[in-house]
């Protein structure tokens, strides 16, 4: 199991806001808590290394963002998909 498959797991469903129209200063803008949790869980899904197991995907699949977040979620959905990756497939 890769280290950075067990942070995102550790670390959760990101919170939402990660694409808000807020800058700092206004209420709406996330707190250091947020924001450095954000900056953890993209350099988690970053740093993951593809092709990835079932039991990796699975994990993956209960953390899924739920809005966009300046394209990692692409990258996130990637990783999923490469569990499909031809040098996994039995013929």
């Amino acid at each position: 199991m890769q280290e950075a498959i067990l942070k995102v797991q550790n670390l959760g469903v990101p919170p939402e806001g990660f694409e808000g129209d807020s800058f700092p200063g206004d209420e709406e803008f996330p707190d250091e808590d947020t924001l450095q949790f954000w900056d953890d869980w993209v350099e988690a899904v970053d740093s993951i290394k593809r092709p990835i197991t079932w039991e990796e995907a699975e994990i993956l699949i209960t953390c899924s963002p739920t809005e966009p977040m300046a394209g990692v979620e692409w990258t996130f959905l990637h990783c999923i998909e490469s569990v499909f990756a031809p040098q996994r497939r039995r013929l």
